[in-house]
């Protein structure tokens, strides 16, 4: 897998079965064995993307207290994983973006995040499906120009104020969305 994923830090897309091979010291039969075609290789790395997503997102809800601060911990998550491989990224969202297979273990992991977030606060929890699936698409649609515009040169944005412009957006959307009339403890309501 880390020669797949060395190869399309550097290629993108637009990397080689071939080249796959060569890297991880295969014959592109063996590699071919391993995987139908490139669709194939790429959904496993998506695959193992998605549960370390998960996995840093379990750990985020664990060790943050407060709501906003979560939320916003939550958004540093899926930038930070664009920011560490900015081509990889690009090559993977657009099948995150898809919400099948396994990459809908992301959007249901949020949701249950929400439900339980909502069940906390003794709000129903009839939002946090539709709401999981609008919060990622956002922020994961933002995430993508962003790295974009930093395998490109052109990105002036920085992580941290990604992270913050997009936390804003969710927690004034949720206030919007009648998340105001939730009773947050003190210090953590919208």
């Amino acid at each position: 897998m880390s020669a797949a994923e060395n190869a399309i830090s550097e290629q993108g897309d637009a990397f080689a079965m071939a080249d796959v091979a060569a890297r991880a010291g295969f014959t592109r039969s063996a590699v071919y064995a391993m995987f139908r075609d490139k669709d194939d290789l790429v959904d496993e790395i998506v695959r193992r993307h998605t549960a370390r997503i998960v996995e840093q997102m379990d750990a985020v809800v664990a060790g943050v207290g407060d709501a906003r601060e979560r939320t916003r911990a939550l958004v540093d998550v899926l930038v930070g994983w664009a920011d560490d491989d900015p081509t990889l990224a690009l090559t993977l969202i657009p099948r995150m973006q898809s919400f099948t297979g396994e990459t809908v273990a992301v959007a249901d992991h949020v949701e249950a995040l929400l439900a339980a977030g909502f069940t906390e606060l003794g709000a129903s929890t009839r939002p946090a499906a539709s709401w999981s699936r609008a919060l990622l698409g956002a922020v994961v649609g933002a995430v993508g120009w962003w790295a974009r515009g930093r395998v490109r040169g052109r990105s002036t944005l920085g992580r941290d104020d990604l992270v913050d412009d997009l936390t804003a957006l969710i927690w004034s959307g949720f206030a919007g969305a009648g998340g105001a009339r939730l009773n947050f403890p003190p210090g953590e309501g919208p």
